[in-house]
């Protein structure tokens, strides 16, 4: 894990690509430990209903200090976000795992929408 982050971090920095590279985890150790190696670098922490890391997200929270949050897997939970948004953090999204149409995702005040599909 902890290879793997600085492997990353090395790689993002060696090109300069802090601006445009957003890494996310189910791991807040390993999310933690690339901030702790490069904090240019956006980090965000993917949660879900049956995670390997039996973790609350305000225990998280402090630990990763995550630029952004996504819900995986159907995990979305709408009061979890608005404490998110409360404390200044975007919430993101894979549209295939949200399984809501755009006009939903927009509704819930997604910070964004990562999508695999150009069409």
């Amino acid at each position: 894990m902890g290879l793997m982050a600085q492997q990353v971090a090395e790689s993002i920095s060696r090109h300069r690509r802090w601006a445009s590279t957003l890494i996310a985890s189910y791991d807040p150790v390993a999310l933690y430990y690339l901030r702790q190696l490069e904090p240019r670098i956006s980090r965000g922490y993917i949660w879900s209903k049956s995670h390997p890391f039996l973790f609350r997200p305000r225990w998280i929270r402090p630990l990763v200090q995550a630029d952004w949050y996504d819900p995986a897997n159907e995990t979305y939970n709408g009061k979890q976000h608005v404490r998110f948004r409360q404390h200044g953090q975007r919430v993101f999204a894979r549209d295939p795992d949200f399984r809501l149409g755009m006009d939903a995702m927009a509704a819930v005040r997604l910070g964004a929408v990562v999508n695999d599909r150009l069409a």
